[in-house]
């Protein structure tokens, strides 16, 4: 999937490619690279859009809090099927950021 987020400053359209972690109803995005440009720009404007071949949804992110997010990242952590995904996962839960995308 792709995460399309305007870009803070220049407000242009930014692509990222994503994988959507599908968990107890909710949908959750989860940054293996820490602080990373399309994190800062949820931030900024947490209106985007979830791409998928044909099929276009808007969400709104919700960037979760350290207590919240504990069990999203164990939880992509056990599906995750590279071991490099599972490195950048073992740090500390407040590290990560993760954020839950509800339909807009």
């Amino acid at each position: 999937r792709i995460l399309e987020v305007p870009g803070r400053r220049s407000g242009r359209l930014r692509r990222t490619p994503v994988k959507v972690l599908e968990l107890d109803s909710g949908r959750y995005v989860v940054s293996l690279h820490g602080q990373s440009g399309w994190t800062r720009n949820l931030r900024h404007n947490p209106r985007a859009r979830l791409l998928f071949g044909r099929k276009i949804e808007a969400v709104l992110a919700i960037e979760l809090t350290d207590d919240e997010k504990t069990p999203v990242v164990e939880a992509y952590r056990v599906v995750a099927a590279r071991s490099e995904t599972r490195r950048r996962l073992a740090r500390p839960a407040a590290e990560v950021p993760v954020f839950r995308l509800d339909l807009s």
